[in-house]
């Protein structure tokens, strides 16, 4: 659960170095938005080599969104091999290198019946993401800047509430993730607010969209025809994107037995793409 892990890249994949020269904040959200985008043109035109190699440009220059989109795309095995372990040390560095919706991929990851789960972390990541969680989940939120204090109250928990509670952080963590960090939403610019709505006990999933719409960032594309053209699609894929989302979560974690029929929460994203 610590929040850094030492990584040791295999040769040839991935390569790390130092961020860019660049050091105006809002060039760097440019770049990291336009090398997303790019990788995304290439995954949809299935072309994994260009999609490996503009995601290796990226995250040799340090971007906080490509390597989390490098961390998803390990752990989804696009275009790489799949790996749980590699795509966690790609969601901590975008978390180390301040990418907000970090916490929520690895909460979701850990809590997923492959390779686990390790619910211990996967609570204490969700909880840093600020994920929606029912009240009786959140009673050792205080204690996630001390791992050990956190991991001895878990273990005074009850079995069946802890399996609830990695239930609820599971999907919600995968939604979360999947939707607050869309990579369209984010690369192509969307704008608007999605309410989500879950209530566990009955597999419910609610997402309503608002005012929902495709921003035309003029020059962000820099001249790449095939993502002007893409770019166009981003608003249908986004939302094609989020509801598929939700039916991948409930799939994804088996439901335990006794989950508290009360337990409904709700959380809004809001997507406003600033541009200067």
């Amino acid at each position: 659960m610590r929040r850094v892990v030492p990584l040791t890249l295999a040769a040839g994949l991935l390569a790390t170095a130092a961020a860019g020269a660049e050091t105006q904040p809002w060039v760097q959200l440019r770049l990291d938005r336009e090398a997303v985008a790019s990788v995304w043109v290439y995954i949809d035109a299935k072309d994994c080599p260009g999609a490996v190699r503009t995601l290796n440009e990226g995250v040799a220059k340090g971007y906080p969104t490509v390597l989390l989109l490098a961390g998803a795309m390990f752990e989804s095995g696009t275009c790489l091999k799949p790996s749980w372990a590699r795509a966690a040390e790609y969601y901590q560095r975008a978390d180390a290198a301040g990418h907000p919706r970090a916490a929520a991929r690895l909460a979701s990851g850990y809590a997923a019946p492959v390779g686990g789960p390790d619910k211990a972390a996967a609570m204490w990541w969700a909880l840093r993401s600020g994920a929606a969680l029912p009240e009786a989940c959140r009673s050792v939120a205080p204690l996630v800047e001390d791992p050990d204090r956190f991991v001895a109250a878990l273990k005074g928990w009850p079995a069946a509430l802890v399996d609830a509670c990695t239930y609820v952080v599971g999907v919600t963590s995968t939604i979360g993730g999947d939707v607050e960090f869309s990579n369209r939403a984010e690369a192509f610019g969307i704008k608007g607010t999605l309410t989500l709505v879950f209530e566990p006990a009955r597999d419910a999933i609610e997402l309503n969209t608002q005012s929902i719409d495709f921003i035309q960032l003029d020059g962000v594309v820099s001249g790449n025809t095939l993502l002007d053209r893409q770019s166009k699609n981003a608003k249908q894929d986004f939302e094609r994107d989020i509801r598929a989302a939700a039916e991948r979560a409930l799939k994804r974690y088996p439901k335990p037995a006794g989950i508290d029929p009360s337990w409904k929460m709700t959380q809004r994203f809001v997507f406003d793409y600033v541009t200067r």
